[in-house]
């Protein structure tokens, strides 16, 4: 895979997940890096992206 990234905005606490782009997207969390990253597609992590943004600020994470 790729280089491994994170958000410009994470602090220094490492409260954040790191993520490679390709064909297979990588995610995993930066605070336990051995512990294994979740793969899938390309499309699959658009589409997770796009819900994501789509949704009002504020909205409650158990809502679809």
């Amino acid at each position: 895979m790729a280089e491994w990234r994170k958000s410009s905005h994470s602090n220094e606490n490492y409260s954040c997940v790191e993520v490679t782009l390709g064909p297979v997207v990588g995610v995993r969390d930066t605070k336990a890096r051995r512990a294994g990253q979740l793969t899938v597609s390309a499309q699959a992590w658009r589409s997770a992206l796009d819900h994501a943004f789509s949704r009002p600020a504020g909205a409650n994470a158990g809502t679809a």
